[in-house]
């Protein structure tokens, strides 16, 4: 009967361990769980984050090629605009010349016909 007694309490001590090991791996899986979901809630607003961002930079996207073409329309006709005032400047600084030249030409001959 003692041996019986011992056998039960024996039995009852590893019922009682194994009971104590299970709380203690519920404890740990429900840590991890809970990691797990707050790892998922993080991801998850990051997600969000990252599709806002994709969607700015498609609309940015959208609007490049319209920014360039009018950018390039912008600096062709900046270049004519560079080219005609050149142009300009030159035949304006051509007739100077010119002028400048036969005036002092003229300046010369007279000076010469009243010396001689």
């Amino acid at each position: 009967m003692v041996q019986e007694k011992d056998q039960m309490l024996k039995y009852v001590e590893e019922e009682v361990d194994r009971v104590k090991g299970l709380f203690e791996q519920e404890a740990r899986l429900t840590s991890e769980r809970d990691s797990a979901k707050q790892a998922a809630q993080q991801l998850a607003h990051e997600q969000g984050e990252l599709t806002q961002k994709l969607h700015h930079l498609q609309q940015e996207l959208q609007r490049l090629p319209g920014a360039l073409e009018v950018t390039l329309s912008c600096l062709f006709f900046s270049f004519i605009y560079l080219i005609f005032s050149f142009v300009y400047l030159s035949i304006y600084l051509c007739i100077y010349l010119f002028t400048f030249f036969f005036f002092h030409l003229f300046i010369c001959v007279v000076g010469l016909q009243r010396s001689q």
